[in-house]
């Protein structure tokens, strides 16, 4: 007996996170797949989308609703800012059966209103992803929750995806992600600034010896370098992100008081916009990041 056929995906915004998945899927086999992005008719922006695609095997769409004529599964994988504008231009092309996977991180909130924009045009169900889509693509965790969602995941496991139910309700999954994001992204920031005010005072060196005394289970310098490259790399998603964390930690009764700061370390830092310094290409190295960010900053404190 011959194994089911896997299902055909359809992808909505074709970044970072979109072309991962797309390069995982098709690595197992998955040969129907389609892909939209609003960059795409740009001559300048769209072409490296476009081309990447072409590398991929992934069918270029002439807008959202081509995109997700025939697809099974239909991923939105946009800017934070962006969920609802996807949920709206997909509405009009999706049909009861489909799935509509909202990926992105948003607060429950906004997730609870793109699922009204669905409606019942399709299965909607909301998936947090609880890890850099890189290095393991499609492989990634991710939570989904949702009315539809335990019938999702039987066809994202058959495509070897890492994801896990977590209830019925729309929200569950990226609750769980937005209030993660509190201590990672703020990590992140709290690292920075530590770490740049041991440098101007010349105290790195023993700053590091210091905490690795105080936990010596963990790789300062090393945690220094990564946490440095992930906000110059992606300083601007990570700061509308942590917009979307405050807006869920004030629902749940929460003041956001170190949310704020990150929110104002990740934006800066992405503001200063480094990965451009660095030939589109941030290294590991947070000596290297500091100075740039420094030299962006010129005058104004970093």
């Amino acid at each position: 007996m011959s194994a089911p056929a896997l299902p055909a995906f359809a992808l909505i915004g074709f970044g970072e996170a979109g072309q991962a998945l797309a390069e995982g899927l098709r690595g197992e086999g998955v040969d129907r797949l389609a892909s939209w992005d609003i960059l795409f008719p740009d001559a300048e922006k769209g072409e490296p989308l476009r081309a990447a695609a072409g590398r991929l095997g992934v069918r270029v769409a002439t807008d959202c609703v081509d995109a997700i004529r025939g697809a099974d599964v239909v991923i939105a994988a946009v800017t934070a800012s962006s969920n609802l504008d996807a949920a709206a231009s997909a509405a009009a092309g999706l049909s009861a059966q489909q799935f509509y996977l909202d990926v992105n991180s948003v607060s429950p909130q906004r997730k609870r209103e793109a699922a009204r924009i669905v409606g019942d045009r399709a299965r909607f169900v909301d998936v947090a992803v609880m890890a850099p889509i890189l290095p393991l693509r499609h492989r990634t965790p991710m939570l989904a929750s949702g009315p539809a969602a335990e019938d999702l995941l039987p066809l994202l496991r058959r495509c070897s995806m890492s994801i896990e139910g977590v209830g019925a309700d729309v929200g569950a999954a990226i609750a769980m992600k937005m209030v993660r994001s509190v201590m990672i992204k703020g990590l992140e920031a709290l690292t920075q600034e530590c770490f740049l005010a041991a440098q101007s005072s010349g105290v790195e060196d023993r700053l590091i010896a210091s905490l690795t005394q105080s936990f010596p289970t963990l790789d300062w310098a090393g945690m220094a370098d990564h946490n440095l490259e992930r906000m110059a790399s992606h300083g601007i998603r990570r700061a509308a992100e942590m917009r979307e964390v405050a807006k869920t930690l004030e629902a749940l009764g929460v003041e956001p008081l170190m949310t704020r700061g990150t929110i104002e370390r990740q934006q800066r830092t992405g503001d200063a916009k480094l990965r451009d310094a660095f030939g589109g290409k941030v290294p590991l190295d947070r000596r290297a990041i500091m100075e740039a960010l420094r030299k962006a900053r010129k005058d104004e404190p970093v």
